[in-house]
């Protein structure tokens, strides 16, 4: 028996005897180990240290590579260094370094992180310094400066969190949001992938050509290039400044629209800088 095909099966016997008293209610999943040049074994902590160019762990859609991967058969943790790629369905994450559990499909990876997801409408693409993923529910966390980029639309964030199951991306602290023809600042922002939309609040600033606005809630539609600033807006251009309930501009033309007790100052002096 060759030694990758010796390995992979005692993963999946010690996987299967970690299982407990579920091990007769529901088959466990095996751990397949391929690319192995090196292993060692600790039969008193169960922990494997398994070496490879790279090593390759597999258990059901889940696949992680990395350059070494200690794995621990009671409880299917491990944790990866050098140059680790984690993948599931389509989903693709890189980093320096990872952890996690592959029973549970968690998986915390530090060190300049890349996550992709493969979409009918586009890859969205992921930068930070951390990130923890759920795989199977399709949810993350991330810190440390995190972008998201999906087709002409960029996110940006102290924290970030994402919700594949209804597709929601949720940026705070410093949200940035940049579309074709504008951007937008605000405390929070909430954004839709599929439906191309994105809502926020909390000193808002719009930026747009020579346009500069603020309101307290602004919402941006990709779909139809517009954006619009609610709950009593501002928007400047040059000496010019318009206010009113709602002003709905658009991105292609940086056409303003007014309603809800406009009002137009003509030549207006510069508003004070904070």
């Amino acid at each position: 028996m060759g030694r990758n095909t010796w390995i992979a099966c005692a993963l999946a016997l010690l996987s299967g005897l970690a299982g407990g008293a579920h091990a007769s209610a529901q088959p466990p999943v095996p751990v397949e180990v391929t690319g192995a040049t090196y292993t060692e074994y600790d039969a008193r902590t169960g922990v494997w240290i398994i070496r490879g160019a790279p090593v390759v762990l597999t258990r059901g859609g889940t696949r992680v590579e990395a350059g070494t991967i200690r794995y621990e058969s009671s409880t299917g943790a491990f944790a990866s260094t050098g140059g680790v790629v984690v993948r599931h369905d389509a989903l693709l994450l890189r980093a320096a370094r990872a952890e996690g559990r592959l029973r549970d499909g968690y998986v915390l990876a530090q060190g300049e992180v890349v996550v992709t997801e493969r979409r009918q409408d586009g890859e969205a693409r992921l930068a930070a310094d951390r990130v923890e993923v759920q795989l199977r529910e399709r949810v993350l966390t991330a810190t440390g400066r995190p972008t998201l980029s999906h087709r002409d639309a960029r996110l940006s964030s102290e924290r970030l969190e994402y919700d594949g199951r209804t597709e929601t991306v949720t940026v705070a602290g410093g949200a940035e949001l940049v579309v074709a023809g504008g951007s937008l600042r605000a405390d929070r922002i909430e954004a839709n992938l599929a439906e191309q939309t994105a809502e926020a609040r909390g000193n808002v600033r719009f930026t747009g050509g020579d346009l500069a606005g603020e309101a307290p809630v602004a919402r941006v539609d990709r779909r139809i290039e517009q954006a619009t600033l609610t709950g009593g807006a501002v928007l400047r251009r040059g000496s010019d400044v318009l206010t009113a309930q709602t002003i709905t501009i658009d991105l292609r033309t940086q056409r303003a629209v007014a309603s809800g007790q406009p009002r137009l100052i003509l030549g207006a002096p510069p508003a004070p800088r904070n």
